[in-house]
C-alpha cells in the first residue's frame, strides 16, 4: 500500500488474549500493509499461556512492558508499588491521575515516547497518556478506541469515576479520532465533546474466517452458552440459574466459559434446585476454541445487569460472537440491547432484568421447538456474515486510520 509503511503503535494496559479487540486492529492494520507494533502489559495469570501463540505468530511486533510475575519479577513488583503509590496521591488528581488509571500506565508511557510513529492507537484509559504523549513529542497523530464509556464505569461520583473523567476531559480534546464499540456510548461522547465531530462506531463482532461450519446439533437437550473473561456474582447469572428452576418441560445444557473461583461457582450452583438440567464450568479459551464452543450452542446469553451507565451503553463482544457461530440471542433489557434488538428482532429476544418467570418461558418455547430453532440458527448464521462480522466493521476503522494519517 505504501512505499514506505506507516508506523503505527497500539497501546492497552491489557494482554494480547485480553483484549480481543486491540488484536482484530493489529491484524487489520498489518494486513492493510502497516508497520504496527504493540505495547502491551501483564493483566491476567490466565492469558499467560493463551498469549504465546498470538506473539509467536508475528514475531518482534509485541512488547511487554511493565515486567510480569514469571520472568520480570522485579520489575512487577516494583510497577505495583509505584502504582499502589500513584493511586494513593491521585485523590486529587492531577499529575499522579494519569498513572493511576493501570498497573503498567507509567511503564507503557515510557516505552511509547521512545518509539517514533505516524500514528498512536490506545485501547484503555491507561494506555491513553502514552498514546497523546508520544504523538505530541513527534508531531504526529493519536487515536483512542473507547470500548466503554469509562466515566460510566463506577459507581457516579467515586474516585474511580473521577479520574476517569478526569482523563477523559484531559485527553479526549487532544486525540485526533476517537472510535467507540456501540451507538449509545458515541452518542454519549458526542455530547460531551462536540469538538470530536463525528465519533465512529466499530461494533465488537469477529471474523466470519474463525468461526466454525454451520452443523446441526444433535441430542434433545436444549444447548445453551454465556461467556466472559471472569465469572461473578455481579454479571447477571443469577437470571438464568432461577430462571432454570421454572424451566420443567425441556432438558437444558448450560455452558459458563470464563475465569471464576470456586466458591463463585458454588454459589451460582447452588441456586440450581431443578436437577434435570446440566451445567458445565470451563475456563478461558482462545477466540478460535471460543467460537467452536458457540457453535455448538442453541442459545446464547447476553445478561447484562444494567449495574452502571457503561454495562447498559454498551453492547459486548458476546453478542457478535454468538450471532457469528449461529447462536439465538437472549438478552436483557438494558437500554443498548433493546435498542440494538429492536431493529433485529430475527437475531434474538429480550427479557425485563430480574423477571426470570419471562426468561424460563422464553427458554421453555424454544426448548419445545428445537427444530425450528435450528432454521433460526442457520439464517442467523447466514445473517451475520453480512450484516455483523468483522469483516464489515474492518472497513469503518481502517477508513478512520486512513483518514487520520491523511490529515
Amino acid at each position: 500500500m505504501h512505499s514506505t509503511p506507516k508506523k503505527i503503535v497500539i497501546i492497552t494496559t491489557g494482554q494480547p488474549s485480553t483484549n480481543p479487540r486491540m488484536m482484530k486492529e493489529f491484524r487489520a492494520l498489518l494486513e492493510q500493509g502497516f508497520n504496527v507494533s504493540v505495547l502491551y502489559s501483564f493483566w491476567a495469570s490466565w492469558a499467560h499461556e493463551t498469549d504465546k501463540p498470538l506473539i509467536a505468530g508475528c514475531p518482534g511486533r509485541f512488547t511487554a512492558v511493565g515486567g510480569d510475575p514469571y520472568s520480570r519479577k522485579s520489575i512487577y513488583f516494583f510497577s505495583r508499588l509505584l502504582y499502589k503509590f500513584f493511586s494513593f496521591c491521585s485523590g486529587k488528581l492531577g499529575l499522579f491521575a494519569d498513572y493511576s488509571q493501570a498497573r503498567a500506565s507509567f511503564f507503557l508511557k515510557r516505552a511509547a515516547v521512545a518509539q517514533k510513529a505516524d500514528l498512536y492507537i490506545a485501547h484503555n484509559l491507561g494506555a491513553l497518556p502514552a498514546a497523546v504523549h508520544a504523538a505530541k513529542k513527534y508531531g504526529v497523530k493519536a487515536g483512542f478506541d473507547a470500548e466503554d464509556y469509562h466515566r460510566g464505569e463506577s459507581v457516579e461520583n467515586s474516585i474511580n469515576a473521577r479520574r476517569a473523567a478526569y482523563m477523559e476531559d484531559k485527553y479526549f480534546c487532544r486525540l485526533d479520532y476517537l472510535t467507540t464499540s456501540a451507538p449509545l456510548i458515541a452518542a454519549a461522547y458526542r455530547k460531551l465533546y462536540p469538538v470530536l465531530g463525528d465519533i465512529p462506531v466499530v461494533l465488537n463482532t469477529f471474523s466470519v474466517e474463525h468461526r466454525p461450519a454451520f452443523s446441526k446439533i444433535e441430542g434433545g437437550s436444549l444447548r445453551i452458552i454465556w461467556f466472559s473473561q471472569s465469572i461473578g456474582l455481579n454479571r447477571g447469572l443469577q437470571d438464568i440459574f432461577n430462571a432454570l428452576n421454572r424451566v420443567t418441560e425441556v432438558p437444558v445444557a448450560f455452558t459458563l466459559i470464563g475465569q471464576g473461583s470456586e466458591p463463585v461457582k458454588d454459589q451460582l450452583r447452588g441456586l440450581l434446585s431443578n436437577d434435570m438440567h446440566h451445567v458445565s464450568f470451563l475456563e478461558p479459551l482462545t477466540e478460535l476454541a471460543l467460537l467452536e464452543a458457540c457453535g455448538k450452542c442453541h442459545i446464547g446469553l447476553a445478561l447484562e445487569p444494567g449495574f452502571s451507565e457503561n454495562n447498559k451503553m454498551a453492547l459486548s463482544n458476546k453478542i457478535f460472537s454468538y450471532l457469528l457461530t449461529g447462536n439465538y440471542v437472549i438478552a436483557s433489557n438494558t437500554p443498548a440491547q433493546e435498542l440494538f434488538f429492536s431493529t433485529n428482532k430475527s437475531l434474538g429476544e429480550i427479557y425485563p432484568i430480574g423477571d426470570t418467570k419471562a426468561l424460563a418461558g422464553i427458554i421453555t418455547r424454544w426448548g419445545l421447538a428445537l427444530d425450528e430453532l435450528e432454521i433460526v440458527r442457520r439464517n442467523i448464521y447466514e445473517h451475520a456474515e453480512q450484516e455483523y462480522s468483522w469483516e464489515q466493521e474492518r472497513n469503518t476503522f481502517l477508513s478512520v486510520v486512513e483518514k487520520t494519517l491523511l490529515r
